[in-house]
């Protein structure tokens, strides 16, 4: 297989309007940033097929963005609190 001058015009079509498709969803996320930069990802899949090439284009931009942060421990070593309580009947002993 070839990667032809005909595959890589194809190639910068396909994202020309992929871009233009989605002009406006990316222009919306890029001011909901503020600041932070816009990072637009594009994809490219080449693949013989007989004696065509298979070509798939892709785009991938987050729209809306989500921060959360959590923090939580473990310490597997440490036992119940109430663990004696409880085996003899509950908390209040009853």
């Amino acid at each position: 297989m070839k990667i032809s001058n005909n595959v890589l015009e194809q190639i910068e079509a396909s994202i020309k309007t992929l871009m233009e498709s989605y002009q406006k969803e990316m222009e919306q996320a890029y001011l909901k940033l503020g600041d932070d930069a816009l990072d637009i990802k594009f994809g490219v899949k080449i693949k013989e097929d007989n004696a065509r090439v298979k070509l798939t284009t892709s785009i991938n931009f987050i729209k809306d963005r989500c921060r959360d942060t959590s923090t939580s421990w473990v310490d597997d070593e440490q036992g119940s609190l109430f663990e004696n309580e409880i085996e003899e009947g509950g908390i209040d002993g009853v």
